[in-house]
């Protein structure tokens, strides 16, 4: 996993998770950070996906959400998501 958010705010209380497109709440890796208050953010993490319940030809989603300045709303919140597909 690879999670690189460019931004001209200093960044704080970052989450990154990855669920099932169709099941938000089986939430299988999130990763919660509080970032060192500088942009860009970068967080790297290999993932083995025997080690989580990750299931082949299934669509996934990542999430990220990220505050700038100390405040988590209005144009402050940073909010990405992307989805993906596991194949064998």
């Amino acid at each position: 996993v690879h999670v690189n958010i460019q931004a001209t705010l200093d960044l704080h209380n970052i989450t990154m998770q990855i669920h099932p497109v169709d099941d938000h709440d089986n939430i299988i890796w999130k990763v919660n950070s509080n970032g060192d208050g500088n942009a860009p953010f970068t967080h790297e993490e290999d993932l083995l996906f025997a080690d989580y319940d990750f299931q082949p030809a299934t669509d996934y989603i990542i999430e990220v959400e990220a505050c700038g300045n100390h405040q988590c709303e209005g144009t402050n919140k940073i909010e990405r998501a992307n989805v993906f597909t596991i194949t064998q």
